[in-house]
């Protein structure tokens, strides 16, 4: 499951041989070509036992083939996009994150090292035979007919080579292509073979090598080969090339008279003249397409032309540097801050936190390499961490909020890696204004609390502060009214949803409520709300979780409702076990999350080890009716509609042609109008702590305004600012080893 690159799999196929496995014995085919065997001297005239072969042939192999093409031409149609944030759905597909629509095809991994192009079938039997079969298959002959595979039949017994186009099979003559004036093919022929080769060679053009699997007919005209022993050798002094191990060049002297035949079927294998590992000691140079027949130079690119960059090195580096901020963000608040923490447990929660982060960091170093994002993950994992320690050994609200805040930027940015989809913008932008929420809640909180300049009007709103405390943590973990959060939340990376919304991000409410228990505990209304609250979140999220079709979804709907159970024991006045609750519960939310793309099969194994499915399958009708009906409450209480509709003046399409350096510098400046931790946020933080004491109803009017102006700004960073430009290196990519094809990846 760690290992999302390299995935070829079937990645780079390209033809399919039927035929005697003597006609490929002595040839490199590079893993592109299937090879299901066939002898054209057992069957009879009907073909039955080529049927058998060519059958299942055709119909999986040009599945396969097409599921590649269409996945690699067409990403947004018909592929399935990063498997970063794939999301599994129920028994039948896969969709990006917990919102829009099923992904059909192959995931990027997949297909990366793909070459998109028809398969090409060489089918070695009579072309009577080979139309036999295909006029008793109906849908075999309309794979073939309709052009979705490509196909060439080799007469066994000439040696001669006929392309199938539209039910007619064209004898392939290469002086009709060489030579237009050469006058090899007259008329109708002549144009038609034209036609057939131009289609085919036009797909893309992978440069000047090729694998010179074209030989393999290179018995020639005038040499019977359908009497010969299997065992015996089909090849003629001049056909066949033998390699000399690494060298890559002929051992005989030069082509044979007969290799014209052999480069014209090139000329229509053109597509399998690369090697996906970028090494040519088993290639051989190829003749050069003519000039009308040949790809644009814009397609004219290998694989090795592709900008290169020491990929694994750069992100070696980043990992070992987000490993040692992970450490200082756990070690600096533990020495500076955990001597005088509000909580008495503040270090051992640090502790805890930074080690449930850093295995999600080392297993995010496999799952995401090569992804264009790494190093931005990794930088916003520590910030993350960073502020959950914060508010875990703060000795104060005030130094407290500093660290929340920090976390609700993280968060939101995390959740809008991928914003070229809009439902991630929608829900990044969702996200951030219930952080903003709780953000300027933990600030009346720290504005009135006992740490205050004024002790004097503290006594006089204990009670604001606790329903601030209340709301700050109640907003952050997903509960009534906001029980949609942490399913909105898992747009980002996998590793990012584990370590945020099922582990740090989820609990930090329960942490923050655990060390004010004398701030909030001694009000009876306040323990009945909590505990009631998350009752209700509880019964909700049970009942939602059994009714959500997507892993990631079920899981985070799962985690708020026992975030609610959580609650609850703090409530009855035992935080030490709801603390100790959290750190279980993390560890096995984050562990689901994780191997979230695995469920069919970690629930196959554990239905094949216990014997009998582990859990009922079928949820009783009344239990799904009220599940669906408390669903429809909670979508009809969320703002994206309204949002959409207010933010359509924002979008400005030319915005986002901004560059690498353009969108960072854009992205810091609007972060920090937001409210991003920074002297300008300090000064406003205590400039509105302030005004709560004068004047609260100006400073809850100065908020308001703060909430709007900052919701507008990131969505208007996450619609018109961001884009996939900024993960991109210097245009300058430096080609690592070729001897190292695991050093690095093509620059995304």
């Amino acid at each position: 499951m760690a290992e999302v690159r390299p995935e070829l799999n079937h990645a780079t196929n390209a033809a399919v041989v039927l035929g005697r496995r003597a006609l490929t014995a002595a040839t490199s085919l590079d893993r592109r070509a299937f090879l299901p065997s066939y002898h054209p001297a057992y069957d009879d005239e009907r073909g039955s036992h080529l049927e058998s072969v060519l059958a299942p042939a055709l119909g999986i192999c040009s599945g396969i083939n097409l599921e590649y093409l269409f996945s690699t031409i067409d990403v947004e149609h018909h592929g399935a996009g990063t498997k970063v944030p794939l999301n599994t759905v129920g028994n039948i597909g896969v969709l990006q994150g917990t919102s829009g629509d099923l992904r059909p095809g192959l995931p990027s991994q997949m297909t990366e090292m793909h070459v998109p192009v028809r398969a090409l079938f060489l089918v070695d039997a009579p072309v009577q035979r080979v139309r036999a079969v295909l006029a008793r298959r109906p849908e075999l002959r309309q794979l073939v007919h309709n052009q979705w595979v490509r196909m060439v039949v080799r007469d066994p017994a000439s040696g001669r080579f006929f392309k199938e186009l539209r039910g007619e099979y064209i004898p392939l003559e290469p002086s009709a292509l060489y030579d237009r004036s050469a006058g090899a093919v007259d008329g109708d022929d002549a144009r038609a073979t034209d036609t057939a080769f131009a289609t085919d060679a036009e797909v893309v053009h992978r440069g000047e090598y090729s694998v010179h699997d074209a030989n393999m007919g290179g018995v020639g005209y005038g040499h019977p080969d359908a009497a010969t022993a299997a065992e015996g050798p089909l090849y003629g002094e001049e056909g066949l090339h033998s390699f000399d191990g690494g060298s890559g060049k002929n051992s005989d002297s030069g082509p044979s008279p007969h290799d014209s035949t052999n480069s014209t079927l090139m000329e229509d294998q053109d597509y399998s003249s690369s090697s996906s590992s970028g090494s040519k000691a088993h290639l051989s140079p190829q003749l050069q397409l003519p000039s009308h027949l040949a790809a644009p130079s814009s397609l004219s690119l290998t694989h090795d032309d592709l900008p290169r960059m020491p990929v694994a090195r750069r992100e070696t580096l980043m990992y070992y540097a987000a490993l040692g901020g992970m450490l200082l963000s756990c070690g600096g608040p533990m020495l500076l801050l955990a001597p005088d923490a509000m909580n008495p447990h503040g270090a051992l929660i640090a502790a805890a936190g930074t080690a449930l982060s850093l295995p999600v960091l080392a297993f995010s170093r496999r799952y995401l390499h090569g992804e264009h994002m790494f190093g931005r993950f990794s930088s916003l994992c520590v910030a993350l961490l960073l502020g959950f320690n914060v508010v875990a050994t703060a000795p104060s609200l005030f130094v407290a909020m500093h660290g929340w805040s920090l976390f609700g930027f993280a968060s939101t940015f995390l959740i809008g890696a991928y914003n070229d989809r809009p439902t991630v913008r929608n829900n990044a932008t969702f996200a951030f204004a219930a952080y903003r929420i709780s953000d300027f809640a933990m600030l009346t909180a720290a504005a009135l609390a006992p740490h205050a300049a004024d002790a004097a009007l503290v006594s006089e709103h204990p009670q604001v502060v606790a329903a601030a405390l209340l709301l700050a943590a109640l907003f952050k973990s997903s509960q009534i009214p906001l029980t949609s959060l942490f399913v909105r939340s898992m747009e980002g990376p996998t590793p990012a949803s584990a370590l945020g919304y099922a582990g740090l991000s989820a609990h930090v409410g329960v942490v923050l409520l655990s060390g004010t228990m004398p701030l909030w505990f001694p009000f009876d209304w306040a323990r009945i709300t909590l505990a009631s609250i998350g009752g209700a979140t509880a019964l909700y999220g049970s009942l939602n979780a059994k009714i959500r079709a997507d892993r990631k979804g079920a899981v985070a709907n799962a985690t708020s409702a026992t975030l609610g159970l959580i609650f609850v024991t703090l409530a009855a006045g035992y935080p030490a076990l709801a603390l100790a609750a959290s750190f279980g519960h993390a560890a096995l939310r984050m562990n689901q999350i994780l191997r979230s793309s695995h469920v069919i099969a970690d629930t196959q194994r554990l239905r094949d080890a216990l014997g009998k499915p582990p859990w009922p399958r079928i949820v009783p009708d009344s239990v799904y009716r009220l599940a669906w009906r408390l669903r429809r409450a909670d979508s009809d209480f969320h703002l994206l509609n309204v949002l959409h509709s207010m933010s359509r003046w924002l979008h400005a399409p030319g915005a986002r042609n901004l560059s690498k350096r353009q969108q960072w510098g854009a992205t810091a400046g609007i972060a920090v109008l937001a409210g991003a931790p920074s002297p300008l946020a300090h000064w406003c933080e205590t400039s509105l702590m302030d005004l709560i004491h004068t004047h609260p109803l100006l400073a809850g009017a100065a908020m308001a305004g703060h909430f709007a102006v900052s919701v507008v700004l990131m969505r208007f960073l996450l619609l018109n600012v961001l884009n996939s430009r900024r993960f991109n290196s210097s245009s300058s990519a430096h080609a690592s080893s070729p001897h190292d094809p695991t050093s690095h990846r093509p620059q995304s």
